[in-house]
């Protein structure tokens, strides 16, 4: 799957990132580092224009190897995101023992802040948290104008989901995704993955 995406990418403007979901199993290999390179090298897609998505089951086991491996990434160049966060066995201490990019705040919240204070009051605190650490804080699973807005209402800048395009296939991507999505009367940017 990653390379299919650096394949792709290669044909994309260069400001363009692509996104890749990396599992937990993944992420442990020893080789993921080599094989990220590999790939990059392959495929002519800079490394700067990647960034590998990890939940934070990723970081339960064997930390000393996930750190080694996150250091190798970085050192390449290429940008590692904590998907999901707020769910599961989220840890602030996660967020500064390792060196994430960014955080994605998971689509659950997103979903239930138009009814639920406390999950809004949890996208909020996220976005703060981010702020205050110095990491852009991306919104997935915005499927509605009212969620767009909300979350923009929030201070969070990046965003991501059916309100902007559904899944396709690669082919039609290439070339052809924007890099701004305009929604009267705000602006914002879109990342792709």
């Amino acid at each position: 799957m990653l390379y299919e995406a650096c394949k792709a990418a290669a044909g994309w403007d260069d400001t363009i990132a692509v996104a890749v979901n990396v599992s937990p199993v993944q992420f442990r290999l020893a080789n993921l580092a080599s094989s990220v390179a590999r790939i990059l090298k392959e495929t002519g897609v800079d490394a700067t224009r990647l960034e590998l998505e990890i939940t934070e089951a990723a970081l339960l086991k064997d930390r000393t190897t996930t750190l080694s491996t996150l250091q190798q990434l970085k050192t390449m160049g290429v940008r590692v995101v904590m998907d999901d966060f707020g769910t599961g066995y989220s840890s602030l201490s996660n967020l500064s023992s390792f060196a994430f990019d960014k955080i994605k705040i998971d689509r659950s919240f997103i979903a239930a802040m138009s009814n639920d204070d406390g999950a809004r009051a949890i996208v909020r605190a996220i976005v703060g948290l981010g702020r205050s650490l110095g990491f852009p804080v991306s919104a997935e699973g915005i499927e509605t104008v009212e969620q767009y807005r909300m979350i923009m209402d929030e201070g969070c800048a990046q965003v991501q989901g059916l309100l902007f395009g559904g899944p396709g296939a690669l082919e039609a991507a290439s070339g052809k995704v924007p890099t701004q999505v305009v929604l009267k009367p705000r602006r914002m940017k879109r990342s792709v993955g």
